[in-house]
Order: C-alpha cells, then sequence, then structure tokens
C-alpha cells in the first residue's frame, strides 16, 4: 500500500547539523547516516538519539550561510607604544 505522504529527500552526511522540529534549538550533529535512520547528537547536552532521517532538517553553520554578515573587523588601539625608560632616563623592566 502506497504512503499518502509526500516528502523531498532528505540529504544527511557526519558532521552536518540539523533540526527534528519546528524550532531553531535543539541543534544536532549527525554522527551516522543508515537507510532512513540518522544517529544525531545534541550539540548542547551530549545526549545521542536515532531518529528517522525524513524529521531532520538539514542546516547551515554561520561561517556556511551566503546571507552572514561578515566579521567585525579587529579594533586597534591608536595609543603609542609604552617608553623603553623612566622619565629619569633609567631603562624600564
Amino acid at each position: 500500500m502506497a504512503s499518502d505522504i509526500q516528502t523531498a529527500p532528505v540529504s544527511l552526511h557526519p558532521g552536518d547539523l540539523c533540526l527534528t522540529g519546528r524550532n531553531s534549538y535543539p541543534r544536532f550533529r549527525v554522527i551516522a547516516v543508515v537507510e532512513d535512520r540518522a544517529w544525531v547528537r545534541d550539540v548542547e547536552t551530549g545526549k545521542d538519539a536515532v531518529v528517522q532521517v525524513t524529521h531532520c532538517k538539514p542546516i547551515l553553520d554561520d561561517e556556511d550561510k551566503p546571507d552572514a554578515p561578515p566579521p567585525p573587523e579587529p579594533v586597534r588601539a591608536e595609543t603609542e607604544p609604552a617608553p623603553l625608560t623612566w622619565p629619569d632616563g633609567t631603562p624600564r623592566p
């Protein structure tokens, strides 16, 4: 008997991040994929679970997202370096 539910194939690979529900958390790291099951690990708690691949929604890491803003520029101090000697002329340690 054919199922009436149509689902798009999900491409999961070990190392991918994924969600298993509607919310943005918890996030899971894929450990392994065998047939229609995925072994996943919660990235915050470290707890493992085995879920159906159709329940997983792959997500991109922040650095992989094409619309992620660029990292901020490093802030440089605009002060002069400390002098090598004290005002009386003796060398600083």
